[in-house]
């Protein structure tokens, strides 16, 4: 119920934002729980006919309750917060000016205002009416200095009375104290909490430009740019390069439509980065239908060239099962050549916009030329990669073959596919 009229009082435009929403409640509460407190102290000037606390109280009551249908009318929120503390100054002050004046007990109200300021708008405007009441109680304290005596209502009640009304304003006090500090108290818990949350929202965008980059470049590169905002070229004696490339892929593509292409293509090439993410070889990119990977960097491995020809035999399992899923879907399938050598290279990041890891030498050209000649779903490897996996697979010597500016080179066969991973 008392959620329901603090909302009826709070146009939608402040409830979109949860923070200006937030902030708008507690106004709203503090004008409504200060209406009623004033409410009671005009009962309690009624009761010990102190006059003017009743007209102060009826000037604060009414001001109170106006002001909320002012703010649905659309008054600011600084200037509902500034009319607020304005009406509880004055009310504030006649009190005290009839009760003593400096001597009143009813000053401490004076130090209780600025910081309800706090509470319902800005630190400027609560600089302002701190201003306000430290002006208020030096010129209080100078008219008793200059001899003014201010009437005092209560030396006419009695002692019973004047404890009474002492009493409720003290307790008054502290349920006002305690109001303001959990009012503070669940405001820096709301901070604390909505930081915290954004703290998540940045780790967890962090954790996803980091995956991001690491889908571009190794994670020993990828660590080294984040750390020094650089890389620099590395140079292998010994790396093993896979090309694999399908199959009249042209002819194939004509048949089907470019989402169709593109949808089957990445069936494929999710398949192969699936297999070298799990046996830790380092994708270098595609080209069109070619996909191009390496072992042996960023970190050199001895066994790269033997870890390669298993990942080429996995490659063509997966061909093979997708070509079964494929064309029992009524679809179009590929086959591949794979061609693989082993030999020196260098890699590096290039550019500075859309930046890539690559590698260059004649090793990586002459794994090119490999998967030229070779046959589909065949595995085609170069002299120097057989030097490294004969005793390990069984190989077909294909003879020197012609390549592409390289002349007559040793080619060989891997038998099997055999898919150990």
């Amino acid at each position: 119920m008392v959620s329901k009229i603090i909302n009826w009082f709070i146009l939608d435009k402040y409830k979109k934002d949860p923070d200006t929403y937030r902030s708008v409640r507690i106004t709203v509460s503090v004008i409504l729980s200060t209406m009623l407190f004033s409410t009671s102290f005009m009962l309690q000037s009624l009761y010990m006919h102190f006059t003017a606390g009743i007209y102060a109280m009826i000037f604060n009551a009414l001001g109170f309750l106006i002001l909320p249908f002012l703010f649905k009318a659309g008054l600011s929120c600084k200037a509902t917060a500034h009319l607020y503390i304005f009406i509880g100054t004055v009310g504030v002050l006649i009190c005290v000016f009839f009760t003593g004046g400096s001597s009143s007990h009813i000053l401490f109200w004076m130090i209780v205002l600025p910081c309800i300021v706090l509470m319902i708008s800005d630190l400027k405007s609560g600089l302002i009416w701190t201003a306000v009441s430290i002006t208020s109680i030096i010129i209080l304290y100078l008219m008793k200095f200059y001899g003014y005596k201010f009437p005092d209502f209560f030396d006419t009640i009695s002692a019973n009375n004047y404890l009474i009304k002492k009493l409720s304003d003290t307790v008054g006090l502290v349920l006002i104290m305690f109001l303001i500090t959990t009012v503070f108290e669940q405001q820096k818990k709301y901070m604390l909490e909505k930081l915290d949350q954004k703290n998540k929202i940045i780790e967890a965008e962090k954790e996803k430009s980091e995956q991001l980059l690491l889908n571009i470049l190794p994670a020993d590169i990828s660590l080294e740019l984040k750390e020094t905002g650089k890389t620099k070229a590395y140079s292998y004696e010994i790396a093993t390069v896979m090309f694999a490339d399908f199959v009249n892929f042209t002819l194939i593509g004509e048949k089907l439509s470019p989402e169709e292409l593109v949808y089957a293509i990445g069936e494929y090439f999710e398949a192969f980065d699936n297999i070298i993410e799990n046996n830790g070889i380092e994708k270098i990119k595609t080209v069109g239908d070619a996909y191009i990977c390496a072992a042996g960097l960023p970190i050199p491995t001895t066994d790269n060239a033997v870890v390669m020809i298993h990942v080429a035999q996995c490659f063509i399992n997966a061909v093979e099962e997708l070509k079964i899923k494929r064309l029992t879907a009524g679809k179009e399938v590929f086959n591949i050549r794979i061609g693989i050598n082993t030999g020196p290279l260098v890699a590096g990041v290039v550019g500075i916009k859309k930046f890539a890891y690559d590698i260059w030498g004649d090793t990586v050209n002459t794994a090119a030329r490999m998967q030229e000649k070779g046959l589909p779903n065949r595995i085609n490897i170069s002299g120097s990669t057989y030097a490294l996996v004969k005793n390990e697979f069984d190989c077909e010597y294909r003879g020197k073959i012609e390549a592409k500016n390289k002349g007559q080179i040793d080619m060989y066969f891997i038998e099997g596919p055999t898919c150990l991973s």
